[in-house]
């Protein structure tokens, strides 16, 4: 269940017990922007259940914080332009090799 903070400011609580972090959402009358994408594509679907259930504009926006594992599984859930600093970046196209 998603926590609201202000006026268009959400966030769905950390997991410890699953290895979850907190996920957020801020948008505005157009566009909405995501924090972090989840551990899985699960996390992240879910994710996208809530922020349904509160009519939100289209998701524009995915920002990475930072590259650690259970911020960036969830990416390919998101139709979205993701922004990631260049370290992150360049951390997660060396993670791709490893899949390919």
């Amino acid at each position: 269940m998603l926590n609201k903070l202000t006026d268009g400011i959400y966030y769905l609580p950390n997991e410890d017990n699953r290895d979850r972090p907190t996920l957020g959402l801020i948008y505005g009358d157009q566009w909405s922007l995501i924090i972090d994408s989840g551990n899985a594509t699960q996390h992240a679907k879910e994710f996208l259940q809530e922020i349904e259930k509160l009519n939100a504009p289209p998701i524009k926006y995915l920002v990475i914080t930072h590259a650690h594992w259970d911020h960036i599984l969830g990416m390919n859930e998101f139709d979205a332009t993701i922004i990631v600093n260049s370290q992150t970046n360049e951390l997660i196209k060396e993670w791709q090799k490893l899949f390919l």
